[in-house]
């Protein structure tokens, strides 16, 4: 498995027609007007899934706007992998806290995944993890 910088719109749109097939998974698409980049997860030519990140260069805090894999590569690691990878990228580039709002779907991904990091906890589904 390795990351791709900025996916293209082509490969977005392969996990966004596999994301419009699914019923109640807490996100309707993988696209937002506040993403600046996103990573994607490839293994063998095929796109597994996508985290968007929303962040201004210069800036000390980041957002994770949308996370996505598909069912098929779900519980797999792929998503520890796109947020690892995630948190590497912004590392480098000096952001120092991760802002993440999730949904109750990925509540069991999240609290497994958050006690890795230091977190600040401002609501059921609203948190941040300190990376700086």
């Amino acid at each position: 498995m390795r990351i791709i910088e900025s996916p293209s719109n082509k490969q977005l749109d392969l996990l966004q027609a596999e994301l419009n097939e699914e019923k109640n998974v807490g996100i309707v698409d993988i696209y937002g007007p506040l993403i600046s980049f996103y990573l994607a997860a490839e293994d063998k030519n095929s796109i597994l899934g996508v985290v968007g990140i929303s962040f201004d260069e210069g800036d000390d805090c980041a957002e994770i706007y949308k996370l996505y894999v598909s069912p098929s590569h779900r519980k797999k690691g792929v998503s520890t992998f796109l947020l690892k990878s995630a948190i590497d990228i912004l590392v480098s580039k000096n952001v120092k806290k991760l802002y993440i709002e999730s949904t109750d779907n990925s509540r069991s991904f999240w609290a497994k995944n958050l006690a890795k990091y230091k977190c600040e906890t401002y609501d059921y589904n609203k948190f941040s993890i300190i990376i700086g």
